[in-house]
C-alpha cells in the first residue's frame, strides 16, 4: 500500500488496514508506505524496489495526478506482476498519461460513481456523448452532473436561492442513479450515498477512453457494484442546524 502523507491519503491507509482485518482477513498486508505528496516524488524505484521484495500480488494506492501515473509507470516499467486497486485511475488526465500498456499489464481497477460502459440511463449516455463530441475527451466524474441537477432540484423544491432554504429541501432528496439505485442526501449530515463500479481496464471495452480526440484501445468493463445501503456507514454527525426561514 503506498499513499500521500496528508490526510487524504492517511485516511485512505486507516481505511484499507481497517477493513481488510474486517472483511477480507484472508488478505496479508506486506508493505505500507507514506510519500511526500502533489509531484515531489519523482523516482518511485525505492517503492518498486520493496514492492518486488516483499512479493506483493497486488497494491492499493489512493494516490492521484503525478503521484499515481509515476508509480503506475515506474511499477509497469519494472515489469512486476501485480494488480493495481486504485480509487482515481480513471482520470482523463491520469489515463492519458499512464496508457493502455501499463494499464493492461498491470489489470488496473478503480471505484467510481459509474462508467461510461455500465450506464443504463439514456439522458445520461447522451449527457457523455454531448461532452465527448464538445471536449473530444471520454465522461468521468459523473458526481458534477448529478451534483449540479440535485441543486438544481433543490432550488426549485425551496423556490427561492436563500442557502438555510436550499439546505433544508436538499435534506433526504433523491436521484436516479445506474441501475435504477437511488442517489441520496442523507438527512443527518448532508452526505451523499450513492452505489459506486468497481470496474477495471479491458482492451475489449466497446466504448473506448478517448483524451483530447485521440481514442486509447482500451476502455473499463464493470467487476462490481457497491450499492447505496452498502455505502451509507453510520454517521456520528449532529449537526447544529439555524430555524427554518
Amino acid at each position: 500500500m503506498l499513499n500521500q502523507n496528508y490526510v487524504y491519503g492517511k485516511a485512505v491507509q486507516s481505511a484499507v488496514i481497517r477493513y481488510l482485518k474486517e472483511r477480507a482477513p484472508h488478505v496479508e498486508l506486506v508493505g505500507d508506505d507514506l510519500m511526500i505528496p502533489f509531484g515531489k516524488v519523482q523516482d518511485f524505484t525505492p517503492y518498486v524496489a520493496k514492492i518486488a521484495s516483499s512479493n506483493a500480488d497486488a497494491v492499493i494506492t489512493g494516490n492521484w495526478g503525478p503521484d499515481f501515473t509515476r508509480f503506475v509507470i515506474a511499477v509497469a516499467g519494472a515489469g512486476l506482476d501485480v494488480e493495481f486497486y486504485s480509487i482515481y485511475a480513471g482520470i482523463p488526465t491520469n489515463l492519458n498519461a499512464y496508457g493502455e500498456e501499463a494499464g493492461i499489464k498491470l489489470k488496473i481497477k478503480q471505484i467510481s460513481e459509474s462508467h461510461v460502459n455500465d450506464e443504463d440511463r439514456q439522458e445520461v449516455k447522451d449527457f457523455a456523448a454531448a461532452n465527448l463530441e464538445k471536449y473530444g475527451r471520454t465522461w468521468y466524474a459523473d458526481r458534477y452532473r448529478f451534483t449540479m441537477e440535485m441543486f438544481a432540484a433543490a432550488l426549485n423544491k425551496a423556490g427561492t436561492d436563500d442557502p438555510v432554504a436550499v439546505a433544508y429541501a436538499l435534506e433526504g432528496m433523491t436521484m436516479p442513479g445506474p441501475h435504477g439505485d437511488k442517489i441520496v442526501m442523507r438527512a443527518e449530515n448532508h452526505q451523499v450515498a450513492m452505489p459506486m463500479a468497481v470496474s477495471e481496464i479491458d482492451p475489449n471495452a466497446p466504448i473506448k477512453f478517448v483524451y483530447n480526440n485521440k481514442p486509447f484501445g482500451i476502455g473499463w468493463k464493470t467487476a462490481g457494484w457497491v450499492s447505496t445501503a452498502e455505502n451509507t456507514l453510520p454517521t456520528t454527525c449532529q449537526m447544529k442546524r439555524p430555524p427554518k426561514p
